[in-house]
């Protein structure tokens, strides 16, 4: 492996300058080794940690919406199918 690619590669990024809480913040806030590799890449340049973590939100927000999204189609499906079964119970009673 050449040095270019130690330097990406995240499991061969030195954690000693990032504390075990801050490890494990990033682990449980849902960061990939990728992700964990770029924020340590970063070290001492704040701004650019800062774009990682963004990123990483923006990336959990998106999952938020779209989780979301296939919620509010379920929620139509119910309805409809609950307004069928109403009409249907109905029309049963009058007949």
């Amino acid at each position: 492996m050449n040095r270019e690619n130690e330097k990406t590669n995240p499991e061969n990024i030195q954690t000693e300058n990032v504390s075990e809480e801050i490890l494990q913040n990033l682990k449980d806030a849902g960061c990939d080794e990728t992700t964990i590799g770029c924020y340590i890449g970063c070290c001492g340049c704040g701004q650019d940690q800062v774009k990682v973590l963004k990123k990483h939100r923006r990336c959990l927000l998106d999952k938020i919406h779209e989780g979301q999204k296939q919620i509010d189609c379920l929620d139509y499906l119910l309805y409809q199918m609950e307004k069928e079964q109403r009409k249907k119970e109905l029309e049963d009673k009058h007949e």
